[in-house]
């Protein structure tokens, strides 16, 4: 049996593995990967998010509301035009989360709800990963103005930078927001376009918290994943301030 490691010498060892994996790569600038050892040193825990039974197929149908000039079928082809003729950029998919964005707006009619977008990367020539929300959650909230919402949305490269690395600073984030904003939770979602991870947020005493994650959501080749995206996203929305014990579609477990 290896000897027990601790959590200090599992980064070490998590660094290295990962200097390995990308040697020969250029490194774009000198930030830290967050991993989920930073999340167990925040005092962070983690419960997975499962369906309810029926619930994908509730949610699926809570996303079908749709207006005269976006309708749901309207919706989808522009989307798939779009990723047809549009490339994707340093930032994913952008004009995907858009047109999902711009059809939820056109059925929510609540003007005191917000949302949010935040990019991982930017086309300015002075871009530093530094001074952005998923790198420097906290640095970004205590020395810059970040517009308070009722949901935040993190933009990201592509589906392997999700799984990859942005997990853990969406979490950071969510619990950057929640003690700036003086919440005791909060719900927010990560996307490059054509995948989303809903996540939930929830305060515990002063220096602890337990987030949740869904399922990936796939938007799909002919967008047939759009009501179940835009279903979670009305909740997510509606709900942003509601605990996980009471999501409509999901169980913690």
């Amino acid at each position: 049996m290896p000897p027990d490691l601790s959590i200090a010498e599992l980064k070490t060892i998590l660094k290295a593995v990962v200097g390995l994996m990308s040697s020969g790569e250029e490194e774009e600038d000198d930030v830290e990967m967050k991993t989920i050892y930073d999340l167990i040193e925040a005092g962070i825990s983690y419960r997975s998010l499962h369906w309810k039974e029926g619930g994908e197929a509730s949610a699926a149908q809570h996303g079908l509301v749709e207006n005269n000039f976006m309708s749901i079928e309207n919706t989808k082809s522009m989307i798939c035009s779009g990723l047809k003729h549009i490339a994707e950029t340093e930032g994913g998919s952008p004009m995907a989360i858009d047109l999902i964005l711009l059809h939820l707006a056109s059925v929510e009619t609540d003007d005191t709800q917000a949302v949010i977008t935040i990019p991982e990367t930017s086309s300015k020539p002075e871009f530093d990963r530094k001074n952005t929300m998923l790198w420097n959650p906290f640095g970004i909230l205590a020395n810059r103005e970040v517009p308070r919402s009722t949901f935040k949305i993190f933009e990201a490269k592509n589906f392997f930078c999700m799984q990859e690395h942005h997990t853990a600073e969406v979490v950071l984030a969510a619990a950057a927001i929640c003690k700036r904003d003086e919440l005791e939770c909060t719900r927010c979602a990560l996307t490059d376009g054509t995948t989303w991870m809903f996540f939930t947020y929830r305060q515990v005493g002063s220096d602890s918290g337990i987030y949740g994650r869904t399922p990936e959501i796939k938007l799909g080749e002919n967008a047939e994943g759009l009501p179940l995206i835009l279903g979670l996203l009305r909740d997510w929305l509606n709900n942003a301030q509601t605990p996980e014990s009471e999501m409509n579609y999901f169980n913690t477990v």
